[in-house]
């Protein structure tokens, strides 16, 4: 096991679930009222 592409690999990936993770809480919580809002009132 390399040092440097393993640790890269497991940060990416640990990154890339974080931003996934981030994304869906923002949108859970600050985009959906809002949509929910913005389509019933249309």
């Amino acid at each position: 096991m390399r040092k440097g592409n393993s640790r890269w690999a497991v940060v990416s990936q640990f990154a890339a679930a974080a931003g996934a993770a981030a994304a869906l809480w923002f949108l859970a919580t600050w985009a959906t009222p809002d949509l929910l809002r913005w389509m019933l009132s249309a």
